[in-house]
């Protein structure tokens, strides 16, 4: 199955739960193939039933097996990205998890601006 095809099939099979609008920074810091770092940017209600629901959970569990994947085909980049969502798609753009680190920095900033 292809990235995008488990994409698509988490986004068709958590239809009732997948938020307008958001981002997950995610990087992998260590010797593992995993995100040990997750930074999740969405209004707190949405939030708040993203985790109720099993939604963030289920969606680390297939980032894990896309970080996974990509590190035993040795496809580059594969220890960091960004998870865009809209209604319907959810979009990765991966990267370095240094590059990820940064990004986490930037949206921290402008957070708190």
């Amino acid at each position: 199955m292809t990235e995008k095809t488990a994409l698509e099939e988490f986004v068709r099979d958590w239809a009732v739960h997948q938020p307008a609008a958001g981002r997950v920074i995610f990087a992998c810091t260590g010797d593992h193939d995993y995100a040990d770092i997750s930074t999740w940017t969405f209004d707190d209600p949405v939030y708040t039933e993203l985790l109720a629901s099993g939604y963030r959970s289920g969606f680390l569990q297939l980032l894990n097996k896309l970080i996974a994947s990509r590190m035993e085909a040795g496809q580059l980049p594969n220890s960091g990205g960004e998870a865009l969502f809209t209604r319907s798609a959810i979009d990765v753009h991966w990267t370095t998890a240094s590059e990820a680190l940064a990004w986490r920095e930037v949206v921290y900033l402008l957070e708190k601006a």
